[in-house]
């Protein structure tokens, strides 16, 4: 098939450091490893690197009647002090006007595909916009859109896109949250225990308070002889003290670049996997699979993965990584450690082949997915 794709909330380029380049890399790797085509439109720069196997195009040499399929990654539209995002627009319209299907990747539930047109109309007037844009060119109208939900509660999703004043073809789940076993290999390096900095560690964002209960459950109060990192964006000051109270705070690491986070989970023993509130049965987050692949011991928060998805091909090691508490953590990682470097690589090894996919397989049956619905 011949693709095209863009993406909300930025340009579309192989330069970025942060998960959301990260998450754009892959996704357009996955259409490429399947044999298609890709064309992205997008503003180009001279500073850009291109997406690998991809073709870049700025949106003016966009020609109708040219693709098979328009493939729409997930972002929000941000107008930071009023500003005109000259990209986005593009975008929009680019939506409104391609003939032909139309697919939408639904990797966040926080990120559908939403009208902008009243923000739109009051904005470029009060904020002088270099550009002026009519509702016929920014509201969306069409109703053949078939939403790709990485989240695998179907009826969830619907409920949330119900929201969104857009009516979808079809909501369709494909497990989207597997995609870095694709994009990225395992580590070929176990670093020894002695060499590891941390017995648990967790990367990322605070998401607005939307991931604090789970992350004073499972990385605050350990005793002093297991080191605990948030790195990130995460501040002790974010915490509400009334949470956390006397428990013993996790210490706070810095930022990584995306491509710069698989080593440094794999200088910690463990990590434990939580999500948003929403998560909790009907989403799973890549971040299972990137710890996986960093060769970080990977538990399970078991109110996130109620129907043990994650490790379903092995039993034994799903009621091992599936946890419910702090002291199920301490447990299992000391039954580890006490087993020494041998220890620590067989549950490695055993995590990982229980989430191994097959490449190809998995790339050709998204392409097929899209084929099917064309």
């Amino acid at each position: 098939m011949k693709l095209a794709m863009v993406k909300f909330g930025g340009r579309m380029h192989a330069n970025g450091n942060g998960p959301i380049d990260g998450e754009v890399m892959a996704a357009v790797d996955l259409f490429v490893r399947g044999n298609n085509e890709v064309h992205y439109y997008t503003r180009i720069l001279d500073k850009d690197i291109p997406l690998k196997g991809a073709i870049g195009h700025n949106f003016e040499e966009f020609e109708n009647g040219k693709h098979d399929a328009l493939i729409i990654i997930n972002g929000n539209i941000n107008f930071f002090g009023g500003q005109e995002p000259k990209v986005d627009m593009q975008t929009l319209k680019l939506v409104n006007l391609f003939q032909g299907p139309v697919f939408y990747i639904l990797f966040d539930p926080l990120l559908p595909l939403r009208q902008h047109w009243k923000g739109i109309e009051t904005k470029q007037e009060k904020y002088n916009w270099e550009n002026r844009y009519t509702k016929e060119e920014v509201e969306i109208k069409r109703k053949d859109i078939v939403c790709i939900s990485q989240p695998y509660n179907i009826e969830a999703v619907k409920k949330i896109l119900e929201k969104s004043e857009i009516q979808f073809k079809d909501v369709i789940h494909y497990p989207l949250h597997k995609m870095h076993l694709v994009y990225y290999d395992r580590l070929e390096k176990i670093v020894p225990l002695e060499e590891r900095e941390n017995h648990l560690a967790f990367g990322g964002t605070f998401r607005s308070g939307r991931r604090e209960d789970k992350l004073v459950k499972y990385y605050f109060g350990y005793p002093e002889d297991i080191n605990v990192e948030l790195f990130g964006k995460f501040k002790l000051k974010q915490f509400n003290t009334s949470k956390y109270k006397d428990l013993r705070p996790p210490t706070f690491g810095e930022n990584y670049k995306h491509y710069d986070v698989p080593e440094k989970m794999s200088k910690s023993v463990a990590t434990v996997v939580i999500g948003d509130k929403w998560y909790e049965g009907n989403n799973l987050a890549q971040r299972v699979y990137e710890n996986i692949l960093s060769n970080t011991v990977t538990f399970i928060d078991k109110e996130l993965d109620p129907l043990g998805k994650v490790y379903e091909k092995n039993d034994t090691i799903k009621n091992f990584l599936w946890v419910e508490n702090r002291e199920d953590v301490i447990r299992n990682m000391k039954l580890i450690l006490s087993h020494l470097d041998e220890g620590l690589k067989a549950v490695l090894d055993v995590q990982y082949e229980a989430v191994k996919i097959d490449k190809t397989q998995y790339v050709n049956d998204l392409s097929n997915l899209i084929k099917d619905n064309i």
